[in-house]
């Protein structure tokens, strides 16, 4: 048998509305912020990871054109911006894009050497003809993220925020 404080009241549970309304637009604009926020840590963050694997392929370029014998020529192409590093034997080793759906977008991507190639002879060393200097460099920007890759004429890089 029910008593009288067994019964709930029809009107008084659950949610009106209005405060479901409130708790969804309180949910959706932290969701946006934090998307927001993320989408520009991702843009900052680009720069970085680009220069870094651009870091790595110098070495991969330079122990290739030791272990061949044979030339090697990294090629920049701002206008896309991208680039190629392949063999003069014919032989593409790492190609790069950094736009569309590539891994990383940038804004710029910019090789401080006159004709945008750098060369690597059999022996491994960077001809430095078409640069000013004992250091390459090279400019990686997105977003607000912008960092610079040195390189010496071994190759040897060093990766550094502007």
């Amino acid at each position: 048998m029910l008593n009288n404080s067994d019964r709930r009241n029809p009107g008084t549970g659950g949610f009106t509305l209005l405060e479901l309304t409130v708790v969804l637009f309180i949910i959706s604009a932290t969701m946006a912020g934090i998307s927001i926020a993320f989408s520009s840590y991702n843009a900052a963050t680009a720069a970085r990871r680009a220069a870094e694997v651009f870091a790595h392929d110098l070495s991969v370029g330079r122990s290739y054109a030791v272990r061949t014998r044979s030339v090697v020529k990294v090629v920049f192409t701002e206008s896309t911006p991208s680039y190629r590093i392949e063999s003069l034997l014919g032989d593409t080793l790492v190609e790069r894009f950094f736009t569309g759906d590539s891994d990383f977008k940038l804004d710029t991507v910019d090789l401080q050497v006159t004709g945008d190639s750098i060369y690597f002879d059999a022996r491994g060393r960077i001809d430095f003809s078409g640069i000013s200097g004992s250091t390459g460099l090279v400019y990686f920007i997105a977003g607000g993220g912008r960092y610079q890759v040195k390189f010496n004429l071994l190759g040897t890089s060093r990766v550094s925020p502007l």
